[in-house]
C-alpha cells in the first residue's frame, strides 16, 4: 500500500504513549519509495487509546467513505478521519451558535426577535450566499436521495458544512462579537439558525443522534407542541428556491477558490499567515470574472493577509511553466508520433495546460490532425515562481504573492504575533467570551515598539479596557511568558 511521506516531530513522551519506535536499518519500505502528498496536505496522528467515535461517527464513514460498489477498509483511523469532515464542523458550527444565542438573548420564539426576520434577499450578501449554498444544497441531497445515491448525497453534504464552518461563520464573528443586537446581528443569528434547524433535518437519516439533539434544542425546546418533537417526525426540507442565486454561488466559489490558492501558496513556501504582504496578483482561468472578484477585494485581502489586490490577464511576468511529459509511458502508446508530441508540447501554452489539467484531470493535443488526450500520469505541468514571489495554480487560475518583506510589513506581522499570544492566553485562562481584561506587555524593544502604535487595536480585539505597554504585571496578575522570533515577551493579564 502507498504510504504518505511526511516528517512529523513528536516529544519522547508523545512518543512513548502512542507506541512509536524508531524503525530498525534495512526496512522493507525506505523512504524514498514511499510517494509524498502535496505540501499543503494534512497528515494526522491517532492516539489509539482515545475512545471509540459514537454511533453517527461510524454510521457517516460507511456513507461517506466509499460508492457501495467499493470495497471499504473499517478503521477507528477511517472513522475519526471521516468525522473530521463532517461531524465535528458541524458540532463547532452548532457550539459556536449557542454560545452567542445565549450570550446575546436570541430566542427563535421570541417575537421581537422573530420580527426582525428577513427575507434572505434584504439580507447581507455573505448571508444571502450561504442561504442560496443551502437552497442548492437541498435540492441535490434530495434528488441524489431520491436515486438511492447515498454516496454522493454525503459528498454535497460535506460540502456545504465546510462552506458554513470555514468561510461563513470565519468571516461572520466580527458580527456575532458587535456590542448589542442590532439588525445586521439579528439576521447573522436568524440565518444561521435556518442552516443548521434546515441541516439537522438533512442529516437525519445519516446522523440520527447529533440531528435529535440539534432539533431538540433548536426547535422543539424553545416551540414546544407547535413543532414535531423529533427531527425524525419532522418533513425532510424542500429547496427554497427563492434564495437559490446561482451566479453569486459561483462567484462566491471563485473567491474561495483564489484564497484557498494563496493560502497554499503561504504553506508551501513557509509564508506564516499571520506575517502581512505588500500585494497578491490574481490572473483568473475565466477574465470575465474579474470585476466580480474585485468587488471582493476586502475580503481577499483579509483573507489571504495582503495590502493590495491586482488582477492581471499574463502570469508571465510572475512564472514560469514546466511542462514535463512521461516518454516510458507515452512511448508505447505514442510510438513514431513522438516527435510530433514533443514539437506539439513545445508550442502549446503552459497556462493553458495547467488550468485544463486541474480542471478536468487531463490534457487533449492535437497531433498531426488527431486529438490526443494525456492523463496526469503521462504529463506534468508545472509553475516556478520567479524571484520575488511566490505562486500556485488551480482551476481559478493562478495566484502570485509578493514576498519581499518592508520594515513596516514586519514590524505589522510582529503585533500579529503578539495578538495572537494574548488570544491564546484568554483562552488558557478560560475567560468568558465577552470577559474584559487589564493587559500590560512587557520585553524585548522590538516587539514593544510594534505593538504601541496598535496598541487602541489590541485592546479591541481582546477586550482589554487598558492597555499598558513596557509595563510589569501587577500583583496578582496572571503572567504568560512567550518567545517571538527570539525575543522574549510578558503578558500581565487581569480580569477587569
Amino acid at each position: 500500500a502507498a504510504l504518505p511521506r511526511r516528517v512529523i516531530h513528536l516529544a519522547p513522551g508523545d512518543a512513548s504513549a502512542l507506541g512509536l519506535v524508531v524503525a530498525p536499518h534495512g526496512a522493507v519500505i525506505l523512504p524514498r519509495e514511499v510517494p509524498g502528498l502535496a505540501s499543503f496536505a494534512k497528515v494526522w496522528v491517532d492516539d489509539s487509546s482515545s475512545p471509540a467515535p459514537g454511533a453517527d461517527a461510524f454510521r457517516w464513514f460507511f456513507y461517506s467513505s466509499n460508492p457501495p460498489w467499493n470495497p471499504t477498509r473499517h478503521s477507528l483511523a477511517g472513522v475519526r478521519a471521516a468525522q473530521r469532515e463532517l461531524p465535528l464542523k458541524l458540532r463547532n458550527v452548532y457550539a459556536f451558535f449557542t454560545i452567542y444565542a445565549e450570550i446575546d438573548g436570541f430566542d427563535p420564539s421570541n417575537a421581537e426577535c422573530r420580527a426582525w426576520r428577513r427575507p434572505a434577499r434584504e439580507r447581507a450578501l455573505i448571508d444571502r450566499w450561504i442561504l442560496s449554498e443551502l437552497a442548492l444544497t437541498a435540492r441535490a441531497v434530495r434528488a441524489h436521495m431520491d436515486a438511492y445515491l447515498v454516496y454522493e448525497a454525503t459528498g454535497a453534504l460535506t460540502d456545504f458544512v465546510d462552506a458554513l464552518s470555514n468561510w461563513y461563520v470565519r468571516r461572520s464573528r466580527d458580527r456575532f462579537w458587535a456590542p448589542g443586537l442590532g439588525p445586521d446581528k439579528l439576521a447573522a443569528h436568524w440565518t444561521l439558525y435556518e442552516c443548521l434547524t434546515d441541516l439537522a433535518r438533512l442529516l437525519a437519516p445519516f446522523l440520527p443522534f447529533a440531528s435529535e439533539d440539534m432539533w431538540r434544542n433548536l426547535v422543539a425546546r424553545p416551540f414546544g407542541d407547535s413543532q414535531p418533537e423529533s427531527v425524525h417526525l419532522a418533513d425532510y426540507p424542500e429547496p427554497d428556491l427563492a434564495a437559490i442565486d446561482e451566479p453569486l454561488s459561483r462567484e462566491m466559489a471563485a473567491v474561495r477558490q483564489i484564497v484557498s490558492l494563496g493560502l497554499q501558496v503561504r504553506t508551501a513556501n513557509k509564508l506564516r499567515v499571520r506575517q502581512p504582504l505588500a500585494a497578491a496578483e490574481v490572473v483568473l482561468a475565466d477574465p470575465e470574472l474579474a470585476p466580480r472578484v474585485l468587488a471582493h477585494e476586502g475580503l481577499v485581502r483579509d483573507e489571504l493577509n495582503v495590502h493590495e489586490l491586482h488582477t492581471a490577464s499574463d502570469a508571465g511576468a510572475y512564472v514560469t511553466y514546466q511542462v514535463k511529459p512521461n516518454f516510458r509511458a507515452l512511448g508505447p502508446r505514442v510510438g513514431k508520433r513522438m516527435p510530433a508530441l514533443k514539437a506539439a508540447l513545445a508550442a502549446a501554452d503552459g497556462a493553458a495546460l495547467l488550468r485544463e489539467l486541474e480542471a478536468n484531470g487531463r490534457v487533449t493535443l492535437d497531433v498531426d490532425g488527431e486529438a490526443l488526450e494525456l492523463g496526469p500520469d503521462e504529463i506534468a505541468v508545472s509553475l516556478e515562481a520567479r524571484e520575488g514571489f511566490a505562486a500556485a495554480a488551480g482551476a481559478a487560475g493562478v495566484v502570485v504573492l509578493h514576498t519581499a518583506l518592508s520594515d513596516a510589513l514586519i514590524e505589522e506581522g510582529l503585533f500579529r504575533e503578539v495578538l495572537n499570544r494574548v488570544q491564546t492566553f484568554r483562552k488558557e485562562l478560560d475567560l468568558e467570551y465577552t470577559g474584559r481584561i487589564r493587559l500590560t506587555l512587557d520585553g524585548a524593544d522590538r516587539l514593544l515598539s510594534a505593538v504601541r502604535p496598535r496598541a487602541e487595536a489590541l485592546g479591541r480585539e481582546t477586550l482589554a479596557v487598558d492597555v499598558q505597554v513596557g509595563a510589569p504585571p501587577p500583583a496578582g496578575a496572571h503572567v504568560h511568558e512567550a518567545v517571538i522570533e527570539g525575543e522574549p515577551l510578558r503578558l500581565g493579564l487581569v480580569r477587569a
